[in-house]
């Protein structure tokens, strides 16, 4: 399974995209935000409103109308667009939200397709069509799509809290959901997207972590209890968690169970992992 490289930033400090299929470092100046309620970045002992991060060190979160970063996309063409991301929906949050949004414009006023999120139902609006899964609140949820406008495609893929299967590098077919949709885009290629509460809505708090977009294959999940970041899961990740648990950034995914903290119950989580469950 590929990882990313990882760099903190200070300030708001989420991916950075590119148009090829490789994994892209955490960088700032891909990105603007907008907005008074946007809140980077998420540290070890400072946690992003008393969530920790997920696993990258550029986590941020929303709390209030209208906050977001956006990315854009200067000159590109390519007509495929593949995004990864991972959302926090905070206990008592509500509101219709539109979480992510993907614009054929700079300007970001044409918009391509986007996810919003009311309650647990998060609905995919895409060129001819619409598709609905469900998240989790007060876990975090693994988003992924696939917008392929390509003449010979032209269909909108989705996966929400779908088991990875990082040999076969494809997406199981588990507890989420996931699917594919014929659309009617006609070869328009990305260029803006904003991801956080853009058109407001919000009531409560949304974290936000591990973004990355591919242009050619999935990204794919992080691998869930790989504290340590050598792609595998074994006893050495729970030194790093405690480590973390003390203070010590670390450079994988130490929440194991995915509940937004990073604690003792991580270790149990680790343990099943490593049993196989």
């Amino acid at each position: 399974m590929k990882y990313m490289e990882r760099i903190i930033f200070g300030g708001i400090a989420v991916l950075g995209l590119g148009s090829v299929s490789a994994a892209f470092a955490c960088s700032p100046d891909g990105w603007t935000s907008q907005g008074d309620h946007v809140v980077a970045p998420s540290l070890v002992g400072t946690p992003v409103d008393g969530v920790a991060r997920y696993s990258e060190f550029c986590a941020f979160s929303v709390d209030g109308d209208s906050s977001y970063v956006q990315s854009n996309h200067t000159g590109d063409t390519d007509t495929r667009y593949i995004g990864r991301f991972y959302v926090y929906p905070h206990p008592g949050a509500s509101g219709t939200v539109d979480i992510f949004i993907a614009y054929s414009d700079e300007g970001a006023t044409a918009q391509l397709f986007k996810a919003t999120l009311d309650g647990t139902d998060l609905t995919f609006t895409f060129p001819g069509d619409t598709a609905t899964a469900s998240v989790v609140s007060g876990n975090w949820n693994l988003i992924e799509f696939d917008y392929n406008s390509t003449a010979d495609a032209d269909t909108f893929s989705y996966w929400v809290n779908e088991p990875w299967d990082s040999d076969a590098l494809v997406y199981e077919d588990g507890d989420g959901d996931s699917g594919t949709v014929a659309m009617t885009a006609g070869d328009i290629a990305v260029r803006a997207v904003q991801l956080g509460a853009p058109n407001g809505g919000l009531t409560g708090k949304l974290n936000f972590d591990a973004f990355e977009a591919h242009r050619t294959q999935n990204v794919g999940a992080l691998l869930r209890g790989d504290a340590n970041a050598d792609e595998s899961v074994n006893i050495i990740d729970y030194s790093a968690v405690q480590a973390e648990i003390l203070g010590t950034l670390q450079a994988g995914q130490p929440d194991c169970n995915e509940d937004g903290q990073i604690n003792i119950l991580d270790y149990g989580c680790i343990q099943t992992v490593i049993l196989g469950g």
